[in-house]
């Protein structure tokens, strides 16, 4: 593989990849170790001592201490228990209870010695589930769906995930991570950091997520974790690193594979408060500061996969987001395809070359799957990710709760089958349950809301067509017809939207819908940058066909509050997430967003477990495309 070049002189990206055939149908080409002498496994041994007193004193104390014994991985002497069969989670873990470790307890530390890198080390039989192979197998992409939830707002803050981190310095002006370690200073957000670190996820979390009958977890994580920032970047570095390394033993324990995703970098790929610094975008954006941050977003990159790369790690991190939400819309398209380009080559040529290291996964930068057909085709286990939530699209956050159902199976899941044909393995990394946009500063700190009207940018919104809404398969076929592709525009000036914007993507071909469903599958033209007009409340709480209201309470004011949710509102939330799983194993498979929130319900999946719209086994639910098109058909 020829090594990527950077040209500071035409701030333009340039590279070289190895088209190794990327892999199609089955994506069954996962790469398998290489070397059965690189992975390693613990075996506990206990050693008792006892030492007693003399004299008239009588002390005694027992100790027993675990060894922790590394020796090479064999996979030819490795056998997997009887148990492999039965429908129960097949683990080898400690039967000791598991225990949060204490705050004042130091995580463990990558060795950043090229020469000596770390081991993880982990028992060869650990599966997560029956449904799943254990670590020391190849997961199979493509014959087997990913199933997984986000450990987000973890080693990444965001305001709605933890709005407590936030709420004593809303008044000074903070508004995400940025802001909120520059006020405080080194010294205090380090304290913050670790406390927070060491008990927003702990080893109970990912033994849950095991237990949930899940079988992956992404863990977005910031540039920052490798140190080396400018002057002017008050984040606290290296201390998250610590805490991924954790994360990773962990998930090793619990026969969970990871994919590690850098979910922020330099300058703000996107300008909302999760890349870590909201405001303007200095990444790749045409101007030297940010082309440099573009060169620097894949040093960091580069420095993280190798590290990430080490003996007994590609059993446990078989993919590697190489970037977050990067907002192309806002971008030049070509800059950020030759940018992808360069850090895709960078990753592989630092993980050995084609078949080696992790699969690496590009995010579709919100225009659409149809826009990457045929993009670097034969490359290497490359995979495309795109994010999915209806609630940042005007017209899919009024529609009834029956079409809002059937948006998934009839919409999404096509696009997702075309994407796999076209393009090759596409993932859903990102989606949740949530129909509204309620939760407390999801678009923002003091951004309002779309179901409420109160959104800020409201005045800045476009006229819509109102007869799209409720106006039947006659009215959005018209509509159809009336909306055209508009070229991206330039950015004003100016504060970005915050929120998790869905671009929808226009050029896909027709879908093949009956007269009902094509009132549900409304593609609204975003590429203007400007967010349409919010939902007004009058509007989101007039009848609907079935004679109900679409929302159970009209305001924001209980949305957020599980507890008082309806039976029938609980079992819309269980059609609507069903299918939309369903839709999404149409790809290689989906993480939900996120694993919990502080308060935020619709965006907690350990919430939907526990107030019943998420099954407590997700390899055996009930619902889905298949069954919501069952009962709508009387069959």
């Amino acid at each position: 593989m020829d090594a990527t070049t950077y040209d500071p002189t035409r701030e333009k990206y340039h590279s070289d990849y190895t088209g190794g055939g990327r892999a199609t149908g089955l994506f069954a080409s996962s790469s398998s170790p290489s070397s059965p002498s690189q992975g390693s496994f613990f075996r506990r041994h206990k050693r008792a001592v006892l030492t007693g007193s003399i004299l008239l004193t009588i002390c005694a104390a027992a100790a027993l201490t675990g060894l922790l014994v590394a020796k090479p991985w064999n996979k030819n002497t490795q056998t997997l228990g009887s148990s492999n069969n039965s429908n129960k989670p097949t683990t080898t873990p400690s039967t000791n209870p598991t225990t949060s470790p204490a705050q004042n307890e130091p995580p463990p530390k990558f060795s950043k010695d090229p020469t000596k890198p770390t081991a993880l080390e982990f028992d060869a039989n650990v599966r997560c589930n029956a449904h799943t192979p254990p670590l020391s197998e190849p997961f199979l992409y493509g014959q087997q769906p990913i199933r997984g939830v986000n450990l987000g707002g973890w080693l990444v803050l965001e305001p709605f995930i933890t709005p407590s981190l936030f709420e004593p310095y809303v008044d000074q002006g903070v508004e995400d991570e940025y802001t909120l370690t520059k006020l405080l200073g080194r010294d205090k957000a380090q304290d913050l950091l670790r406390r927070h670190y060491s008990t927003w996820v702990t080893e109970d979390t990912f033994k849950r997520i095991r237990d949930l009958g899940l079988n992956h977890v992404r863990i977005p994580i910031g540039f920052w974790a490798l140190g080396n920032l400018a002057e002017d970047e008050p984040y606290v570095p290296d201390l998250s690193l610590d805490y991924l390394l954790q994360g990773l033993k962990w998930a090793a324990k619990y026969g969970l594979r990871v994919m590690v995703e850098i979910h922020a970098a330099p300058g703000s790929q996107n300008g909302w408060n999760h890349s870590g610094h909201a405001g303007k975008i200095h990444w790749v954006d045409g101007t030297l500061l940010g082309t440099k941050n573009g060169q620097r977003t894949i040093e960091y990159m580069t420095q993280l996969v190798r590290l990430v790369n080490g003996p007994g790690f590609e059993h446990v991190v078989p993919m590697f987001g190489i970037l977050n939400e990067p907002a192309i819309f806002m971008l030049e398209r070509n800059d950020v395809d030759q940018w992808y380009k360069q850090a895709f080559a960078a990753l592989r040529n630092v993980t050995g070359g084609a078949g080696h290291g992790p699969w690496a996964v590009i995010h579709d930068g919100f225009l659409g799957l149809s826009e990457w057909e045929g993009f670097m085709p034969g490359a290497d286990r490359l995979a495309l990710d795109v994010h999915q939530y209806l609630i940042f699209d005007y017209h899919l956050i009024r529609l009834p709760r029956a079409e809002q159902v059937r948006f998934p199976c009839y919409a999404w899941g096509q696009h997702m089958r075309r994407s796999n044909e076209a393009f090759g393995p596409t993932l859903v990394g990102e989606f949740s349950s949530a129909t509204n946009d309620c939760a407390k500063w999801l678009n923002g700190i003091g951004s309002g809301t779309r179901w409420e009207g109160t959104y800020a940018n409201e005045d800045d919104a476009e006229d819509v067509d109102e007869t799209v809404v409720g106006g039947g398969a006659a009215a959005a076929d018209e509509a159809h017809q009336k909306k055209k592709e508009v070229q991206p525009q330039p950015v004003p000036q100016g504060r970005l939207q915050q929120g998790r914007e869905q671009q929808q993507s226009p050029s896909l071909p027709p879908l093949q819908l009956t007269a009902d469903d094509k009132a549900g599958v409304i593609s609204i033209n975003k590429k203007q940058k400007r967010e349409v007009r919010a939902v007004p409340r009058d509007a989101a709480c007039q009848p609907q066909k079935n004679g109900g209201p679409q929302s159970d309470y009209c305001s924001c004011a209980k949305q957020n509050d599980a507890n008082s949710f309806t039976p029938e509102y609980r079992k819309f939330l269980s059609d609507f997430t069903q299918a939309q799983m369903d839709a999404f194993e149409r790809g290689i498979g989906w993480f939900y967003w996120n694993f919990k929130t502080e308060a935020n319900a619709l965006w907690s999946y350990f919430d939907g477990v526990d107030h019943g719209w998420i099954p407590q086994d997700i390899n055996n639910r009930p619902g889905g495309c298949k069954s919501f098109v069952r009962r709508a058909d009387g069959n």
